[in-house]
């Protein structure tokens, strides 16, 4: 695998670039069959190529619509707790996958054009889940399937923003990600991740707490407890109480009314700051069988487009590097942001490397402080 992180390219023909960016994709697909580690390192390799600013959640996963249910086999942008809620709630249940799955294997699905954003935005998983990101339109492939499921690539966005790069892209991937699957099944791979629940939560980029139908703390991994302690929540006689009262509200809703089964609010800390929750009722089983409500507390780490567009014209930075250059400006670590991105310390390592070239510098020290240098960026 080439340690050089891929251009973003939306006009292949103007670049002349598309094969060799494609056949470096390839090669980290093939890569996965044998490591299934890879792959979501792979799928942001693919969308930090590929995908326009706005673009950058792809997920690839297996779902059935009866009964309704899922499993992931990889993801970027969307951390371990975010998968359960989506698992536990929406899979099998949402409009895109009730089009999407009905199609023939191989075909692009362009939902703009099957469920209009405008109607997709009238749905309970945009209202209680993809509206705190304005995600209203997605990209898929069904790609292979087993019995009742089907293996689909998602790559999902804002409906305003030109796809038509990453549309090419795609269909040049989608059958090698396909055989790529089939192999590591022939190998009778594990699963791709094994853990305990605990052990998942532990390390989840977003603070998670799982709770009793009434607010009865079960669990809360490190980063929840790091909120509470900044005066987000507290335990009292073992019940979680939100210092906001409007989010406390939306949260004794959510456990008051039987047929609800998601809340998206935020909550304001002690301090003033803003946290971003996303609360759903939990299925039965993995590992949380005390817990009916799972809540991913989320700070949110989305860079201003205005300092990626100016990145982008000072030092050449795609969108991806852009927002590492400015988590690492406003002193987040090179860690923290790949905790939080849900990819690897290898993969940060690659985008470092690029963006040392492009600016010039030789150390992580030099880059920051010829970041804080840019009025845009400085603190």
């Amino acid at each position: 695998m080439s340690e050089t992180p891929l251009p973003r390219v939306q006009n292949w023909q103007a670049f002349g670039v598309e094969w060799e960016i494609i056949s470096d994709l390839i090669g980290r697909i093939y890569e996965c069959s044998l490591d299934p580690t890879l792959w979501d390192d792979t799928l942001s390799a693919i969308v930090a190529a590929l995908s326009p600013s706005e673009w950058d959640v792809a997920m690839l996963v297996w779902e059935r619509l009866d009964p309704p249910g899922g499993r992931f086999v990889a993801a970027v942008g969307v951390n371990p707790a975010v998968r359960e809620v989506y698992l536990s709630v929406f899979a099998g249940r949402n409009p895109w996958s009730k089009t999407v799955m009905r199609q023939r294997t191989g075909r692009l699905i362009d939902t703009y054009d099957m469920v209009p954003p405008e109607d997709f935005r009238q749905s309970a998983m945009y209202q209680h889940f993809l509206k705190t990101w304005e995600i209203d339109r997605a990209l898929a492939i069904v790609l292979d399937r087993q019995g009742d499921e089907k293996l689909g690539l998602l790559v999902v966005g804002k409906a305003s923003e030109d796809v038509e790069g990453l549309k090419r892209g795609l269909r040049l991937l989608a059958p090698h990600i396909q055989r790529a699957v089939r192999i590591r099944e022939h190998l009778r791979a594990a699963n791709l991740r094994a853990a305990s629940a605990e052990a998942t939560l532990d390390q989840a980029s977003s603070a998670v707490l799982t709770l009793t139908e009434d607010l009865g703390l079960v669990y809360a991994n490190p980063l929840a407890l790091a909120l509470a302690e900044r005066g987000l929540f507290v335990v009292r006689q073992g019940r979680v109480e939100f210092h906001d009262p409007a989010a406390q509200h939306a949260l004794d809703q959510l456990c008051r009314t039987a047929q609800s089964r998601s809340a998206a609010f935020s909550a304001e800390d002690a301090q003033g700051r803003r946290v971003n929750v996303l609360a759903a009722r939990n299925r039965p089983g993995g590992g949380l069988e005390q817990a009916t409500i799972v809540a991913c507390l989320d700070l949110g780490d989305q860079a201003p487009l205005l300092d990626i567009d100016r990145l982008r014209a000072w030092f050449g930075f795609t969108p991806t590097e852009g927002r590492l250059a400015v988590a690492l400006a406003s002193g987040a670590t090179l860690q923290d942001y790949v905790r939080r991105r849900n990819v690897s310390v290898a993969a940060g390592r690659y985008l470092l490397k690029s963006m040392f070239r492009k600016a010039e510098v030789t150390s992580q020290a030099q880059l920051v402080a010829r970041l804080k240098a840019l009025p845009a960026l400085a603190p």
